[in-house]
C-alpha cells in the first residue's frame, strides 16, 4: 500500500544511505532518472544519473543535512533532466532514522515548479514592458474627479508642467490653471461624465518653455458602484501642430502667386465643368484673343461653364473644342486618370498650336486642372524638321534644341509649381544663391539615388561631387552671368545601380533674388540602346548560331562567321545567291509553301529544317526566320537565324527512350505503361471494349539476388521479361515497374477466361528452370488480375486493384493468380487498421513477454526459459504472435519489434541473473532480421549494455524461416555462434524438410514440432516419427527438445525416447516475468520424476488448457 501511495502522489520521493547512495525512490524520481522502474535505482548514486553535473551540490545538501540532523524545507534547486533541459523544484530533505533513533541517511522530496517559475519571469516582464511604455508616452496623463482635484499623474516632460509635480495632488485645477483654461477643462470634464468621453478642447498655458497650446481629452474611469465618478485626463502638446497650419496657409498664398507668374494659361473648373479659378496668364490670354472670330474659349471667366463655352465653339477650332470638351468629361467622371491633346489656335496674322492637359484636382477628384501651353515654335520646329528628312542624328540635336529653347521659355513654371514638378519624370531642383537647396522633386532624388529629404539639407557649395566635377565653377557662372550650362554626369544610385544624366544649370529670379536651377534629363536607356547596337554588332559577327540576311526575293545579303562554320559556305560564295543553295531534299514544296504563308501573314516563322552542307552532308537545324518591314509595310529584309541539332536531335531520342523504358530490360517503365493504360482505358471507354491489367510479383527473389549475388539477380529479371514477353500479343504490354514487378496489359479481351490462360502459361513458363551464370535457378511468380470496366474507371484504380489480386494469390501459397475481388479491399482494410494499431502498440507499451520454463526430463531442473511474445491489445485483449508477426514482417515493423524484444529479454536476464537465476533465455527471431538487420551487431551491443554474455540468449527460427533463406541464414547464424548465442531451429518436420541443411548450417538445438508430440502417446506413426527425429537429432550431435507437452504421459514417453529437455502447459503455461518469478519459487527443488506432483504443485485446474504454443 505504501508503495502504491509513493507512485500516487505527485511529488518526488527518494531515500538515501549515509554514503548519499541510493535506497529507493517512487516512480516519479526513476522516471526523471531516465530509469524504467524504481529499483534500478538501488546503489546508485547523483553521479551515476542525468543530472552528474549538479551531483556534489546533491551530496554536499545531504551531509549538511545529516551533520547538523536538522531539515532543509523548500529551498530552490536546478536539475538537468534526462534530455538535457533544466527544471526548477521546491526540495525538502529531512534526516532518515530508524525505529531506535539511529541516523540511517536522508529521505528527500522535491516537486517540478518549472512552469511556476516561467510564469512569474512572464509578469515581470509584462509589468516592466507596461511601465517603459508609459514612460515613452510624450503626453501628460492625469487623474481628476468631477471637481477637477488631481490624484494621480505620469508623465516625460516635467518642462510642459504648470506647476511643479510635488504640489499637483489634493488640488484643484481651479489652484493650477487660469481661468479661461479651467472653464474649458470643467465644461470637458461635464461632457465626459455624462457621454463617457470628451475630445478636442484646447487650452492656452505659460509653463517653463514658454506659451504653449494643448489638445485635451477626457474618459471616465470604470468604478464600483456608489464611488464617486474619476476621469483621465491627457494633454498633448499641439503647439508646432498650429504653427504648421499657418505655414500651409501662407503656403497656399505662395502657390497662388506661383500659378500668376507661369506663362501657361491654367483655370480650375468644379464638378460641373464650371470655371472657379484662373491664372494671370489665362485672364490675359483671354483679353488678347476676345475678338478673334470662332474663339469663344478665350472669353471665359470665373463662374461660365467651360464645357458650354467649347459646346459652342465654331470655326477652324470647333473640331478641336469638342475633343477638349469630352477629354474633360471623361476625366470629371472618372473615365479617365488624365487627358491631354494637341490643338490649333490661330489668330488672323499667326499661326498658332497649344497643347492642354488636363488632370484631377485633389485625391476625391473635386474638379479639374485644366493648363494650356504653347508649343508653337515646337510644331513649327518639327514640320521644319520633316520637310528637310534630315538623319536621326540630326532630328535629335534639332530636337535638344527646341526642348532647350521650351524649357528656357518654362524654367519659371516647372521649378515652382509643385504638381507638375511631383509628376515630371525630369529631375528639377533648385538653390538659393548661398547653396542651400529649397526644391527637389522626386525624380531628381531618383536620378541621384537621394531622398527628397536628404537633399533639402544639403547645399551645393559644401558637396565635393560638384566641386570634382567642375560643376561648382559653373553654377557660379551661371548664378554671375545668366548663361545655361549642360553636362553629362553619372550617378551612383543607392541600389548601386549607374544612371547616366544630361544636366542642364540655369538661373531665375525668385523674390528679388538670384537662384540656380538644375534639370536631370535620365539618359540611362539611351546610353543602353546605343551599348545594345555596339552589343548587337559584336553579337552577328561572334555568335555561335548562323545568321544571314536576305532582301524580299530571297537573296542572301549576309551573312556571319557561324554561318559558315555550320553550312561550310564561305561569305563570298553564299553572297548573292538564293536560300535554295541551303535545300535539301528532305522537305517537298508544300514545306516550304506554308513557311513563306506564315512569313508574309505573321512576319516570323520558327520550325525544324533538314538542309544540306557544302559537302552533301545533311542535318537539321533549328531555324528562326523574322521580317524586318520598311515605314510602308512592304517587306525589305529576311534574318534568320540556325543552329545545327542534329546531334541534339539523336541525344534527345536516347533520352526519350531511357525516360521510358528501364534500362535492365528494355520494357516500358511504369511512367510508359501508364501512358498506355490510360490510352487504352479511353479507346474501351470510346469502342465498349475490355482491357486486363495483370500484376506480376516474383516469388522469394530478394533471397535468390541476395545468395547469389546482383549479376544472377539481373540475368534472372532479364530472363523473366523475355519469357512473359514471348507469351504476349504484339497488341499486348508488359511493363517492368522496379524490383521484380512486372504488369501486363491486354487490350481488346474477351473474356476473363483468356486473361486466366495467359496467367496459367505464364506461372508455368516463369517456373521452368534457368540457366544463369552456372547456376539452375528455379523462382515462381503470384499474379493479380483486374478488369475493366468492373474493377476500376482510371489507371490508378486498376493498377491499386491487380495489387490487391497479387497480394491475395501470394496469401494463398504463391506461385498462382488472382482476380480482384470486393472482399480484398476490406481485408486491407482492416489489415492497414491493424498495422496503424501495431505501429501505436510500439510507442504506447501494449506489447509484453510472458515466459515459459524448459525442463531438464533427467533432472527435473530448469534448464531455460522461452520468452513469447503477446500484444496486450486495449480492446481485443491478449494476441498471440500469429495475430500479428506476419503483418509486421509484411510492412516493415519486424525489425524494430524484433529490437524490442531483444533489449527486453537482455533486461530480463541481467534481472534474473543478479537474482542468481543462471538458464538461458529463448527467444524467437524472424527470417527479416537474417536478412535485413545487422543481428550480430545489436545483440553484442545489447548484451553488454545489460551487463550479460551472449552465450547467455538463444535464438530460435522456424524451419521454414531457415529453408527459404538457407543461404544468406548460414552465414549468420555462424557469427551468432561465434559470438555464444545457442541456435535452435523450430516446428522441425511441420513440413517439407531437408537433411542437408542439418548437416551445413550451424545449428544447437532441435525443437520436434507439438503435432507429433501431441498424439504420439495414442497414435503409433506420430510416436515413430518422434523417434526417428530423436535419432536424427543424436546422429548430428544436435541437443533435442520437444514443445506441447502437455500430460505426465507424454513426458514420460519422451524421457524415455531418449528426448532431454521438453516445455509445455503440463509445466507452466506462458506466464509475465512476475508470475514466473513465484512459479520458480514453487518448484526451484522438485525432483523430475514426480510429474503428478508438479500438476499439483503449480497447475491450478482453471489453468490447464491445450496449447500450441
Amino acid at each position: 500500500m505504501l508503495k502504491l501511495v509513493l507512485d500516487t502522489i505527485p511529488s518526488r520521493v527518494f531515500w538515501k544511505n549515509k554514503e548519499s547512495r541510493y535506497l529507493g525512490c517512487n516512480r516519479l524520481f526513476a522516471l526523471d532518472a531516465g530509469l524504467k522502474n524504481p529499483g534500478q535505482i538501488v546503489g546508485k548514486t547523483d553521479r551515476d544519473l542525468c543530472w552528474s553535473e549538479q551531483a556534489q551540490l546533491y551530496i554536499s545538501d545531504d551531509r549538511a543535512v545529516m551533520q547538523s540532523m536538522q531539515a532543509n524545507v523548500n529551498y530552490k534547486i536546478q536539475k538537468t533532466t534526462l534530455d538535457g533541459a533544466s527544471m526548477y523544484l521546491e526540495a525538502s530533505k529531512i534526516p532518515l532514522k530508524d525505529r531506535e533513533g539511529n541516523l540511517v541517511g536522508v529521505l528527500g522530496t522535491y516537486q517540478d515548479i518549472t512552469e511556476r517559475k516561467r510564469a512569474e519571469t512572464e509578469l515581470f516582464e509584462a509589468q516592466s514592458k507596461l511601465v517603459a511604455m508609459f514612460d515613452a508616452l510624450p503626453d501628460m496623463l492625469f487623474e481628476l474627479d468631477l471637481d477637477g482635484r488631481y490624484f494621480d499623474y505620469h508623465f516625460s516632460r516635467p518642462e510642459l508642467l504648470v506647476a511643479p509635480p510635488e504640489v499637483l495632488i489634493g488640488k484643484t485645477v481651479y489652484d493650477i490653471f487660469p481661468p479661461e483654461a479651467v472653464d474649458v477643462v470643467m465644461s470637458a470634464l461635464r461632457e465626459a461624465n455624462e457621454k463617457g468621453r470628451s475630445r478636442g478642447g484646447q487650452i492656452e498655458l505659460n509653463v517653463p518653455l514658454g506659451k504653449m497650446l494643448f489638445e485635451l481629452s477626457i474618459a471616465r474611469k470604470p468604478v464600483a458602484a456608489g464611488l464617486a465618478p474619476r476621469f483621465v485626463v491627457l494633454l498633448r502638446d499641439i503647439t508646432e501642430r498650429k504653427l504648421a497650419g499657418e505655414a500651409i496657409r501662407n503656403g497656399e498664398l505662395f502657390m497662388h502667386a506661383i500659378l500668376d507668374s507661369v506663362s501657361n494659361q491654367i483655370a480650375v473648373l468644379d464638378k460641373n465643368g464650371g470655371i472657379l479659378a484662373v491664372n494671370e496668364s489665362w485672364r490675359r490670354f483671354a483679353v488678347e484673343n476676345s475678338t478673334v472670330p470662332g474663339q469663344a474659349a478665350a472669353r471665359t471667366g470665373v463662374g461660365e461653364s467651360y464645357l458650354a463655352i467649347c459646346q459652342a465653339s465654331t470655326g477652324y477650332s470647333s473640331d478641336g473644342a469638342m475633343d477638349a470638351r469630352d477629354g474633360i468629361l471623361a476625366v470629371l467622371e472618372g473615365r479617365q486618370s488624365t487627358f491631354s491633346m494637341e490643338y490649333p489656335c490661330h489668330s488672323p496674322d499667326q499661326k498658332r498650336w497649344f497643347i492642354m492637359t488636363v488632370t484631377p484636382l485633389g485625391p476625391e477628384a473635386q474638379g479639374v486642372v485644366i493648363s494650356h501651353t504653347n508649343i508653337t515654335e515646337r510644331k513649327q520646329a518639327e514640320a521644319e524638321v520633316s520637310a528637310l528628312n534630315l538623319s536621326l542624328e540630326v532630328q535629335v540635336r534639332e530636337r535638344t534644341k527646341e526642348l532647350l529653347a521650351k524649357e528656357e521659355q518654362l524654367r519659371e513654371t516647372l521649378a515652382l509649381n509643385d504638381n507638375i514638378l511631383m509628376k515630371s519624370t525630369v529631375g528639377i531642383a533648385a538653390y538659393r544663391q548661398d547653396g542651400q537647396c529649397v526644391m527637389a522633386n522626386p525624380a531628381f532624388a531618383s536620378i541621384t539615388g537621394g531622398t527628397q529629404e536628404q537633399l533639402l539639407k544639403q547645399n551645393f557649395r559644401q558637396l565635393s561631387s560638384w566641386q570634382a566635377s567642375g560643376m561648382l565653377e559653373a553654377a557660379e557662372h551661371v548664378l554671375a552671368t545668366g548663361a545655361r550650362v549642360e553636362h553629362k554626369v553619372r550617378y551612383l544610385t543607392n541600389p548601386g545601380r549607374d544612371v547616366w544624366a544630361r544636366d542642364q544649370l540655369s538661373s531665375f529670379t525668385s523674390r528679388g533674388e538670384p537662384h540656380l536651377l538644375l534639370m536631370l534629363e535620365d539618359i540611362t536607356e539611351k546610353k543602353a540602346a546605343e551599348e545594345e547596337l555596339r552589343l548587337a554588332a559584336s553579337v552577328y559577327q561572334n555568335s555561335s548560331e548562323g545568321i544571314l540576311v536576305t532582301d524580299a526575293a530571297g537573296i542572301i545579303l549576309s551573312v556571319n562567321p557561324a554561318f559558315t562554320e555550320i553550312s561550310g559556305y564561305a561569305a563570298d560564295e553564299a553572297l548573292g545567291q538564293k536560300t535554295s543553295l541551303l535545300r535539301s531534299d528532305r522537305h517537298g514544296p508544300e514545306f516550304y509553301r506554308s513557311m513563306w504563308e506564315a512569313l508574309t501573314k505573321e512576319g516570323c516563322w520558327r520550325g525544324e529544317v533538314w538542309n544540306r552542307r557544302k559537302d552533301g552532308e545533311a542535318y537539321l537545324e533549328w531555324l528562326s526566320i523574322n521580317r524586318i518591314e520598311a515605314s510602308a509595310g512592304a517587306p525589305i529584309r529576311y534574318v534568320a537565324v540556325f543552329h545545327d541539332i542534329t546531334e541534339l536531335r539523336r541525344k534527345d531520342e536516347d533520352i526519350r527512350h531511357q525516360a521510358f523504358h528501364d534500362a535492365l530490360t528494355g520494357l516500358p517503365n511504369r511512367a510508359l505503361m501508364k501512358d498506355r493504360l490510360l490510352h487504352a482505358i479511353e479507346r474501351a471507354k470510346r469502342e465498349g471494349g475490355r482491357l486486363a491489367v495483370i500484376f506480376i510479383d516474383l516469388d522469394r527473389f530478394k533471397a535468390i539476388n541476395d545468395g547469389l549475388g546482383h549479376d544472377v539477380g539481373d540475368l534472372l529479371l532479364q530472363e523473366v521479361a523475355r519469357r512473359i514477353k514471348s507469351r504476349m500479343r504484339t497488341v499486348d504490354t508488359v511493363a517492368r515497374l522496379g524490383g521484380d514487378e512486372f504488369v501486363v496489359l491486354m487490350e481488346d479481351l474477351r473474356d476473363a477466361g483468356d486473361c486466366a490462360s495467359l496467367a496459367q502459361e505464364l506461372i508455368a513458363e516463369i517456373a521452368r528452370p534457368m540457366e544463369l551464370s552456372g547456376h539452375t535457378v528455379e523462382i515462381s511468380a503470384s499474379m493479380g488480375m483486374a478488369f475493366y470496366p468492373e474493377d476500376g474507371a482510371n489507371p490508378l484504380e486498376l493498377m491499386k486493384c491487380a495489387d490487391l489480386a497479387m497480394y491475395s494469390a501470394k496469401s494463398a501459397g504463391r506461385n498462382t493468380y488472382r482476380f480482384f475481388q470486393q472482399d480484398m479491399q476490406d481485408r486491407i482494410s482492416q489489415r492497414l487498421n491493424l498495422e496503424m494499431e501495431l505501429r501505436l502498440a510500439l510507442a504506447q507499451r501494449e506489447l509484453e513477454l510472458h515466459y515459459q520454463p524448459k525442463v531438464d526430463l533427467a533432472t527435473g531442473r530448469i534448464h531455460g526459459v522461452e520468452a513469447l511474445l503477446r500484444w496486450r491489445h486495449p480492446l481485443r485483449g491478449l494476441l498471440l504472435p500469429a495475430d500479428f508477426i506476419p503483418l509486421a514482417e509484411e510492412c516493415g515493423l519486424i525489425l524494430g519489434l524484433g529490437d524490442w524484444v531483444l533489449d527486453e529479454v537482455c533486461h530480463q536476464s541481467a534481472v534474473w541473473q543478479a537474482a542468481g537465476h543462471t538458464f538461458k533465455i529463448a527467444f524467437n527471431i524472424s527470417p527479416h532480421q537474417l536478412e535485413m538487420g545487422d543481428l550480430v551487431t545489436r545483440i553484442s551491443e545489447l548484451t553488454a549494455l545489460h551487463g550479460i554474455a551472449p552465450s547467455d540468449l538463444e535464438i530460435e527460427l522456424t524451419e521454414s524461416a531457415v529453408m527459404a533463406y538457407s543461404i544468406h541464414a548460414a552465414s549468420v547464424l555462424s557469427r551468432l555462434r561465434g559470438i555464444g548465442v545457442t541456435v535452435a531451429v523450430s516446428d522441425f518436420c511441420a513440413g517439407y524438410s531437408s537433411l542437408s541443411y542439418l548437416r551445413k548450417l550451424p545449428i544447437d538445438i532441435l525443437k520436434i514440432n507439438h503435432s507429433f508430440v501431441t498424439d504420439a502417446d495414442s497414435n503409433v506413426e506420430d510416436a515413430q516419427i518422434v523417434k526417428t527425429i530423436l535419432a536424427l537429432g543424436r546422429m548430428f550431435k544436435l541437443t533435442m527438445e520437444a514443445e506441447g507437452i502437455e500430460t505426465s504421459h507424454q513426458a514420460e514417453l519422451l524421457q524415455s525416447f531418449g528426448c532431454g529437455i521438453a516445455q509445455g502447459y503440463f509445466f507452466s503455461r506462458p506466464l509475465p516475468a512476475r508470475e514466473f518469478e513465484g512459479w520458480l519459487d514453487k518448484i526451484i527443488d522438485s525432483p523430475a520424476h514426480e510429474f503428478e506432483g508438479w500438476l499439483d504443485k503449480i497447475i491450478d485446474s482453471s489453468d490447464r488448457k491445450p496449447s500450441l504454443e
